[in-house]
């Protein structure tokens, strides 16, 4: 046998060697994380106002966790002293700014806002036609019947042949309750009718959460 057969012949019995050795090493590890499970998970307190925390300190606020980057009295969320760590949502609400104006607001742990806004077509009865009027999509009139406007229009009469593309002839010479109601897919209906959908409201707010928060 020459010097190199024996050369590598002595490279395949180590790299055996320390292959099987790097195996049970792995082994003997895994056994010894698994024996010996991790301690439970302890939130840090909640923040108090009127405390003063020291650089370290970790807190929960507003559902949020933050890390004080230096000693601080104030806010988490108002006080760039304090880093926030998870992000969470403080509060969510929804109201109507106009007629048909529906906006939703969410408020994150770190005080920034999201706001969104968006036009519904909801029916609002306008009592009787008037020439001088100008009329939205959704406004109810009356005029020898009732009528829903489907387009914006000013002075034209729903009973003249002008009428195709802005108005529809709903029916009926005298107001009739509204029953609106919303489903849980988001589905806006009147008095079983679907007449929209706040789903894209909804799913806008929350990309435009996303994009901050991966901002």
């Amino acid at each position: 046998m020459t010097r190199e057969e024996m050369d590598d012949l002595m490279a395949d019995v180590m790299g055996d060697h320390f292959a099987r050795l790097a195996a049970d090493l792995e082994l003997r590890l895994e056994r010894a994380i698994a024996s010996r499970p991790l301690p439970p998970f302890v939130p840090p307190a909640m923040w108090s106002e009127g405390k003063r925390y020291a650089a370290g300190s970790s807190v929960r606020w507003r559902n949020g966790i933050f890390f004080a980057q230096r000693d601080s009295e104030g806010e988490p969320g108002h006080d760039d002293a304090w880093l926030p760590l998870v992000v969470g949502l403080a509060g969510f609400e929804m109201h109507w700014s106009g007629d048909r104006t529906f906006c939703a607001r969410a408020v994150l742990s770190d005080g920034r806002a999201v706001e969104i806004e968006r036009e519904v077509a909801l029916p609002i009865v306008r009592g009787y036609w008037n020439a001088e009027t100008t009329y939205l999509p959704g406004d109810r009139v009356f005029r020898h019947g009732e009528w829903n406007a489907t387009a914006m229009s000013l002075g034209v009469d729903p009973t003249s042949p002008d009428t195709e593309g802005r108005w529809e002839k709903v029916g009926g010479r005298y107001a009739r309750a509204l029953a609106l109601a919303v489903d849980d897919d988001g589905t806006v209906s009147e008095s079983g009718k679907p007449i929209g959908s706040i789903k894209p409201l909804v799913q806008g707010l929350l990309e435009k959460l996303l994009a901050q928060r991966a901002a």
